[in-house]
């Protein structure tokens, strides 16, 4: 008697590992709603996932108008914000910097590359030009 039961128990958990799996996959189309047409022009996939007015302001609003409290997520969102912001602040102070000495390095080199020209050559004795009877014959 004991083998029919444990075959009945094994039909029991296969169809109802068959039936939750079956009942938790949703392919609705509904749901997917826009999304090709706004991934196609550059936008998020949904209308509040990345940025926004639905995503970015308070859900609702005291009765005088006032702005209501923050959510977590919109307080995380404010402080990575700004830390980008402060970083991308450092980053361009860094390229301001790198450029500004760069251009001192340049200008530095290239003064001494002119010193280094003027005093290789130097004019010795008379020059031709400075002579213009030089050269010419008396006939």
């Amino acid at each position: 008697m004991a083998a029919p039961m444990i075959r009945s128990t094994l039909k029991l958990t296969a169809n109802t590992i068959n039936r939750v799996t079956s009942k938790n996959v949703h392919t609705c189309k509904c749901l997917l709603a826009g999304e090709k047409w706004r991934v196609a022009r550059g936008l998020p996939r949904a209308f509040d996932a990345e940025y926004g007015p639905f995503l970015d302001r308070p859900d609702w609003s005291y009765a005088d108008g006032r702005p209501g409290l923050s959510s977590k997520g919109m307080l995380a969102r404010r402080e990575e914000r700004k830390k980008l912001a402060t970083q991308a602040v450092e980053y361009l102070e860094f390229l301001d910097k790198a450029k500004s000495n760069y251009n001192k390095n340049t200008a530095e080199t290239q003064r001494q590359n002119e010193q280094i020209i003027r005093r290789k050559f130097k004019p010795k004795g008379n020059t031709y030009k400075s002579n213009p009877n030089l050269g010419k014959t008396n006939s």
